[in-house]
């Protein structure tokens, strides 16, 4: 059996990575006001993180399975946490577009890492429960 507090910091890890996507679109207006730039270059802010992410994700799996789970997920969190920092810090649109796309590669090695450890973790119905939080 899959201890849970590993599940719970797994679960965390994804709600921040689901977040962030939401986030950014509800501060979309700030953001453009404090970086000086409009709404069609605001879009790369947007979807630099997506496309990232979803070109990574295949790869990003791979990974976990040749290098470990865990040490993919607990890289892919730091990833994600130091290129927040960079957004977070970002003077320019440029350097913000960066901070995403960083974030979008560790949301794509955290996701398929988390998802493996919490399957290798459990089974039966409680392996779609877990799954499922």
């Amino acid at each position: 059996m899959f201890p849970r507090p590993a599940l719970l910091v797994i679960a965390v890890v994804f709600a921040i990575l689901n977040a962030d996507i939401t986030t950014v679109n509800v501060a979309l207006v700030t953001v453009g006001k404090d970086l000086h730039s409009d709404l069609e270059d605001l879009q790369w802010g947007l979807n630099s993180y997506m496309l990232a992410f979803a070109a990574l994700i295949v790869a990003a799996g791979r990974l976990a399975d040749v290098f470990g789970r865990r040490r993919c997920l607990l890289v892919g969190s730091v990833v994600f946490a130091i290129a927040s920092l960079i957004c977070g810090i970002a003077p320019t649109l440029s350097v913000l577009v960066i901070g995403r796309v960083l974030q979008g590669a560790g949301g794509a090695l955290t996701l398929p890492a988390g998802m493996s450890i919490v399957s290798a973790g459990y089974s039966g119905k409680v392996r779609a429960a877990s799954l499922g939080t």
